[in-house]
């Protein structure tokens, strides 16, 4: 829906309120109704508290590394450090990292973050570095499909901004040389600043002369243990262990080359087979009498990592859960298995796991962040061995994919964290089913579950989370598998389903023909399986498909038919006079394109069939879900035909009945979307401390279902929205946290690079509040993202209004900022834009709006009678628009800018004529007692009309009073321009009667204030107005120097706005201000060169009277 104006009083803002609704409408609507575009915040320059400080798996015991870590640790306490451990497979490298990572991150908790980055895979890395984005609680503008080394940079770039130490290990990076690797890696690196970095490789030849050229990388090789290392290893947690045992840990250890891989595996399996107090010797006496033990080290590692999977097929048979669950590992990735999709592998029994881990196949590696899940790894080498070992069970890992992946809903955010765990392991899961041997009789089956029940649900996440090339990786993949097993040219339900996939994915990746040519492929595949003159329910409902994409590209006409096709089909099948809920349905799709279509009426008659049918069908009385829903969509079509009361009752009434359903004290989404609606239209109607309370139940309500800490869409609009009425309570700090509470959790939930239109509506409100509180580069950066968003979406050439609000938005950021060139630039583009849009002469508010932000461009530009002439015609519009006798902040607004006109003109009986009436308005609109930043300039613009009329105390007053509200507002020790303006009308009053040293403070003030806020090297006309009013004061003073000083200033400063020859009273006040002082400086010589003639004068005739009378000269004296 459409939000109201938000921002500085004076300009034209737009702001946007989040929608929970429960049909397809609600979405659609937002998209067309508001225009609203999809972006991503940059780093800021001081990032909030990351919100974890580090991924360490649990910490892990070492043998034998005591000095290497104190090496590595001691090293990493140097920052830009890098240092790689390279060293054969099992030897240690990711533990010795991760125990260095712990020791760094330790030595000052609250201030170090560490991050171990799984570098095999350039898919393993991306997804690495995007996590760490998200524990450092940053949002980052990424490209719409980055590379993995873009995404690497953007973490390089806010570890940059970051006050923290911090170490990234990459672990894992591929033993096949650096070539691969340096592609992944961010090439911004090699300046760490505070961060530093370790590797960990099998091979040598990681260097920084390999990597990107010079940059030094420290070598720590990392071998196998010593034997009395290796036998501690063996004996760890032994209590107290014989002569004889000490003896066997010693052999052992020696027999398998200290390799800590390979002597862990030996003390978990001996302890698992033996019982008793002497494992190893059992184990070392049943290794010798199998013939074993003399040979070279390599032959009894093998063996040994062959020994847990032997175990277990002896002692729980091949018949086991672990088994099972052995069984499935080769068909997943190694690293960060989460356990719920182990114990479902191994039919829910939880023993299973807990067995591999006895045995020494599975570590438990950490808890996740919410303890909901627990996740393990597996080391590679005992992957591999898995893989040569057993049979693996590749059918049984399709369907547990598919089990846990049928609790993804595209619609609910809570369920795609699911999908986070499971992709990388679905992805080495299709590989594997890809690489297996097609002509096995149950190969068909298998590829088809995968189709099915994983790859579509793939491209599905991929999508949620807007990462579309994968998502079209996966419908592709998907897509050749069913050709590959059905032939090319197949046609079946499962393959229209994938087209449909295929279709979603290219219609959000703006290609809409091309979906829409997908969609009509889908439709004749279904009609070619059911027959080409079938009518039945699965056509009817993939013709909905159709409609929408059709919907996208704006053929409203088409979309009708389609759905009225689609109603016709359902009547034929049904019966003509049918009522039930799959006609009902279809009515509501054809009730909200016709809302799109803006055909309000008619949507609404249809909204009111699909709610007559629903109480037939389900009886007068009757109170459902369903209904409720139908009355939540006819209140949004109330409320977009103004009809705010309609609007509330059904709402109401939509409540109630979900209280009905649900219980009165159940707390579910259901009710709290529509008390969300509910609170919506209550803002609009001015209610605002009712629709803060129902915002505020909404929120409760979505944190008690989701739980108080859960990041969820729904929690993020609600925050949203309760930052809209915070705004207009004049709460703008309250508002600034809520909508950045927002930003975290979509961030959170779609990703730290995400770009979509819920991301971008709070970004747009969040900007609007930095402009209110008057953090001018911050709203500017974001109205500029925003602009090259829209127009990257859209086109570079595209013309439509939401592209005109943001060029309005970010014109009336740099009019604030004095830029006044570039804030009539935009502004006139705005204008351009929307009469192409709207038609040359149309009138409505955006238009009006735009017209007054250009007067206002025109006033600060000194051209008073081009301001007054664009004024008035604004005026004229807004009048036309709304009434003659209309009252709304808009028209006061502009009544604000022609009476400050008329004021600089001296017509000030009309200025204060218009100003109070714009006061008079303001008090309609806001209520007779409000004080916020709208009524604060009016009183600032009536005080400088009382101040021109000579009613000093009456001017003070007012200033006084606008003081007050901006610092109730801003804060008292706030630093904006809006205030300094009010301390410089304060010192002009106070100048103006004689109070000279009040005066020269609150300019010193003013100006202090105005430099803070534009710099310290600004040029612009509002710092030359507090310096002509210093200036002013030190000449009353009579600081002659001071003053012709500042004025000097003040006019090479205003030259540089207006240019070197412009004429305007703006300049003409500065060059009178230093003409009256030169002028009088003038006089003062005159006067000095007269009475020094005089005296001369005198002089000389004296001296002839004494000549004269005969009186001695002074020599004779």
């Amino acid at each position: 829906m459409l939000g109201r104006r938000c921002g500085k009083s004076s300009d034209t803002s737009q702001r946007y309120t989040d929608s929970c609704g429960e049909s397809l409408q609600t979405n659609k609507a937002k998209k067309k109704q508001t225009n609203k575009q999809t972006m991503s915040a940059p780093p800021p320059r001081h990032l909030p508290r990351p919100r974890r400080r580090h991924n360490l798996k649990m910490a892990a015991e070492l043998v034998g590394r005591d000095e290497v870590l104190g090496d590595i640790t001691q090293s990493l306490e140097e920052p830009g450090m890098m240092i790689c451990i390279h060293g054969a497979a099992g030897v240690g490298k990711s533990s010795c990292a991760e125990q260095a990572a712990r020791a760094f991150l330790h030595k000052d908790v609250e201030r170090r973050f560490a991050w171990v980055l799984a570098s095999e895979t350039e898919d393993s890395l991306k997804q690495s570095y995007l996590e760490a984005l998200s524990a450092l609680n940053a949002s980052i503008d990424l490209e719409e499909h980055p590379a993995t080394q873009s995404v690497a940079e953007s973490l390089c770039d806010v570890l940059s901004h970051v006050n923290l130490d911090w170490l990234l290990v990459f672990d894992n990076v591929p033993d096949d040389g650096p070539e691969r690797f340096k592609e992944w890696f961010p090439a911004s690196a090699r300046d760490l600043g505070s961060g530093r970095i370790l590797f960990t490789t099998s091979s040598s030849r990681l260097t920084g002369e390999e990597l990107y050229g010079g940059e030094r990388i420290q070598q720590v090789p990392l071998g196998p243990l010593d034997v009395e290392e290796g036998a501690v290893m063996l004996r760890m947690n032994h209590t107290k262990p014989s002569d004889e045992e000490v003896q066997a840990g010693i052999k052992l250890s020696q027999m398998f080359g200290g390799l800590p891989l390979a002597l862990c595996v030996v003390r978990q399996v001996a302890r698992a087979r033996y019982d008793g107090d002497r494992p190893l010797e059992q184990y070392l006496e049943n290794h010798e009498a199998r013939g074993l033990g003399q040979r070279e080290a390599k032959d009894e590692i093998n063996d040994a990592l062959r020994e847990p999977f032997l175990l277990i097929q002896d002692t729980d048979g091949v018949d086991s859960t672990a088994w099972l669950l052995l069984s499935v590992l080769p068909c997943f990735s190694p690293d960060h298995l989460p356990s719920s999709l182990l114990l479902s592998c191994a039919n829910d029994d939880e023993a299973a796991a807990r067995r591999l881990v006895d045995v020494g196949i599975l570590l438990k590696d950490q808890e996740s962040g919410n303890n909901e899940d627990v996740y393990y790894s597996i080391h590679r080498l005992l992957h591999q061995c898995s893989r040569e070992m057993i049979e693996v069970r590749i059918e049984h890992a399709v369907s547990q994919m598919a089990l846990r992946m049928s609790a993804f809903d595209e619609s609910d955010s809570r369920t795609w964290k699911i999908m986070r765990d499971l992709v990388l392991h679905a992805a080495h899961l299709c590989e594997v089913v890809q690489s297996a041997a097609s002509d096995a009789p149950e190969s068909e089956g298998v590829k088809q579950q995968l189709c099915r029940g994983v790859l579509l649900l793939m491209s599905s996440h991929f999508r949620c989370v807007s990462d579309l090339p994968r998502a079209l990786h996966w419908s592709m993949t998907c897509l050749k598998l069913q050709q590959d097993i059905n032939g090319p040219d197949a046609c079946n339900a499962d393959m229209a389903r994938t087209l449909i996939g295929l279709a979603n994915v290219m219609a959000d990746m703006q290609d809409l023909e091309g979906a829409q040519e997908l969609y009509e492929q889908a439709l004749d595949m279904l009609s070619n399986v059911y027959g080409p003159d079938a009518k039945n329910v699965d056509i009817a409902n993939a013709l909905h498909n159709l409609a929408k994409v059709v919907g996208d590209l704006d053929d409203v006409d088409s979309a009708l038919e389609l759905y009225e096709q689609a109603l016709d089909m359902k009547r034929i099948v049904y019966g003509p006079d049918a009522e039930n809920t799959d006609i009902i349905m279809t009515v509501n799709r054809l009730a909200n394109v016709r809302w799109i279509a803006q055909d309000l009426d008619e949507a609404r008659e249809l909204y009111e069939q699909a709610l007559d049918m629903q109480r037939s069908v389900y009886g007068p009385d009757a109170k459902s879900s369903s209904i409720a829903m139908t009355m939540n969509n006819l209140g949004l079509v109330k409320a977009g035909l103004q009809d705010l009361d309609g609007a509330r009752h059904l709402y109401e009434q939509a409540l109630d009945m979900k209280r009905s359903v649900y219980g009165a004290d159940v707390s579910n989404v259901d009710i709290a979307m529509t008390l969300n609606n509910l609170a919506s239209v209550t803002h609009a109607m001015k209610d605002v401390d009712s629709a803060r309370e129902l915002y505020e139940q909404a929120l409760d309500m979505f944190r008690t279902v989701y739980g108080p800490d859960a990041n969820s869409i729904d929690v993020a609009k609600i925050m949203n929205n309760l930052g809209l009425v915070k705004a207009d309570l004049q709460d703008l700090k309250g508002a600034r946290e809520l909508y950045e509470q927002a930003l975290d959790t979509k961030y959170d939930v779609y990703g730290p690079g995400a770009k979509n239109i819920s991301i971008a509506s709070t970004l747009n409100n969040l900007a609007g509040v930095k402009y209110a509180m008057q953090d001018l580069d911050g709203a500017r950066q974001l109205f500029e993202q925003v602009l090259d968003i829209q127009r990257r979406v859209y086109g570079s050439d595209a013309r439509n209004a939401g592209i005109a609000m943001t060029l309005n938005n970010l014109g009336s950021v740099m009019r604030e900022m004095q830029d006044l060139h570039g804030a009539w630039q935009r502004h006139d583009q705005a204008l351009e834009m929307q009469r192409s849009v709207y038609g040359p002469h149309a009138k409505n508010a955006d238009v009006t709006g735009t017209m007054t932000n250009l007067a206002r461009v025109k006033y600060a530009m000194q051209d008073l009678d081009g301001a007054q002439e664009v004024f008035e015609q604004a005026l004229d519009l807004y009048r036309s628009v709304f009434g003659t006798y209309a009252k709304n902040a808009g028209i006061a607004k502009t009544l604000d800018g022609l009476g400050l006109v008329k004021r600089d003109v001296a017509d000030l009986d009309g200025a204060e004529r218009l100003l109070e009436q714009a006061m008079s308005m303001k008090r309609a609109v806001y209520g007779a007692n409000a004080e916020n930043l709208d009524i604060s300039q009016t009183t600032d613009g009536l005080a400088s009309v009382r101040r021109a009329k000579r009613d000093v105390d009456g001017a003070k007053e007012l200033y006084e009073k606008a003081l007050l509200i901006k610092r109730s507002v801003y804060g008292h020790d706030a630093k904006n321009a809006d205030v300094a303006r009010t301390l410089d009308g304060l010192g002009f009053t106070e100048r103006d009667s004689r109070n000279l040293d009040p005066a020269q403070h609150l300019f010193e003030q003013s100006l202090d204030v105005k430099r803070s806020v534009y710099g310290a090297d600004a040029k612009n006309a509002d710092l030359a107005k507090t310096i002509d009013g210093l200036a002013s004061v030190k000449y009353a003073k009579r600081d002659l120097d001071g003053a012709i000083r500042l004025y000097e200033l003040a006019l090479d400063m205003k030259r540089s706005v207006y240019g070197q020859d412009a004429k305007n009273a703006d300049i003409d006040q500065t060059r009178r201000g230093l003409e009256r002082i030169n002028g009088e400086s003038s006089g003062r010589l005159w006067s000095v060169w007269v009475m020094s003639g005089i005296v001369a004068l005198i002089a000389t005739l004296l001296c002839a009277i004494w000549s004269y009378t005969g009186a001695p000269s002074l020599a004779e004296r």
